[in-house]
């Protein structure tokens, strides 16, 4: 019996987020369900089932889309209005805290992952730029001010590495 749609009168959550204008709250339930509420007033707006922990949301700037990063591997595109998935991209494992961060110019996402996956993705598309094996886990990255590079880290034999953003070289 596959779940489709939950009812939340007490939800565990891993992750939540507010959004670039400070008018949306996400909130990422541990069975996999997405909820939008509105900040000011609370008012749920949609639920989304993602099939997946959430363990990271980002809010594009003009909050037209939010982006979420699940435990069943793949990373999500939400539209803000209806909850609609724009895309999902399969990265390998569910975000670690600290590794699910946008580009200075929001036009990538770079999941580090649990078990050790590393991938760069397109916001627009979904299409992942490239993708490393860490083997062990990446649980911190950030891109530079320029967006030309991505640090990323964790443990095992890439413990810290400076890549090229968009290559991965």
């Amino acid at each position: 019996n596959i779940t489709t749609l939950t009812t939340h009168p007490e939800l565990a959550s891993k992750e939540v987020q507010i959004s670039s204008t400070n008018k949306y709250l996400g909130v990422g339930g541990v069975e996999g369900t997405f909820l939008l509420y509105d900040l000011k007033n609370g008012n749920l707006l949609w639920t989304s089932f993602l099939r997946g922990q959430i363990r990271g949301i980002l809010f594009d700037d003009n909050d037209e889309y939010v982006y979420a990063g699940t435990g069943d591997g793949y990373t999500y595109k939400l539209s803000i209005s209806d909850g609609t998935v724009i895309w999902k991209t399969y990265n390998g494992s569910w975000p670690y805290l600290g590794a699910f961060k946008f580009s200075k110019a929001r036009d990538l996402i770079a999941a580090g992952g649990k078990y050790g996956d590393l991938a760069v993705i397109e916001t627009d598309t979904g299409n992942i730029l490239w993708y490393k094996d860490f083997d062990d886990i990446v649980s911190w990255l950030d891109f530079s001010p320029d967006g030309k590079y991505l640090v990323a880290g964790g443990g095992g034999q890439y413990s810290t590495t400076l890549f090229d953003a968009r290559t991965g070289k």
